[in-house]
């Protein structure tokens, strides 16, 4: 009776120690997936942006903008601004380049790219700038107008018009 008890205390005392060793490898495991989170690079979020913008899936850009940038436009507003003006000029095969990272500004970094798209008037190409801030362990877009176009600010309007039309 005794080597039983002996028996079955040296089980529960594997078993407890099994289950400690899976604990500790549980939390080794979600801390690495979480610093791997954390150590995404400025570029690799804007990159992932614009494929995002590529897809038309402005949602999904919004949710990558900023605290702050989220205070000064709502995703209404967000998705319904960029699929007016993408819509209407009927913008797809959307390229970029990153030409440089500056994070000279107090380590904010500041991404230089090239942006080539096709519209319904031709092929669109531009240099602009991103600027990424870091919050919560992770990198978001400071989202501004000329995102959308360089030299766009809040209240410019942008029309098309088909040129042939008028002929």
């Amino acid at each position: 009776m005794k080597r039983k008890r002996k028996r079955r205390r040296k089980s529960i005392r594997h078993f407890a120690v099994l289950l400690g060793v899976c604990m500790i490898l549980f939390a080794a495991l979600a801390l690495t997936v979480e610093n791997k989170k954390r150590d995404t690079q400025p570029e690799e979020v804007l990159v992932s942006y614009m494929q995002k913008l590529g897809e038309a899936d402005y949602a999904g850009m919004y949710s990558m903008l900023s605290e702050d940038s989220r205070r000064r436009i709502s995703r209404e507003e967000f998705v319904q601004k960029h699929e007016n003006i993408y819509g209407g000029i009927e913008a797809e095969g959307f390229q970029v380049e990153i030409t440089d990272i500056n994070k000279e500004n107090a380590g904010v970094p500041r991404i230089s790219y090239d942006m080539e798209f096709t519209t319904l008037a031709g092929s669109i190409n531009f240099k602009n700038q991103a600027v990424l801030t870091r919050e919560k362990g992770e990198y978001l877009v400071e989202w501004e107008p000329y995102l959308i176009f360089p030299h766009l600010t809040g209240s410019c309007l942008l029309y098309t018009s088909d040129a042939a039309d008028e002929l």
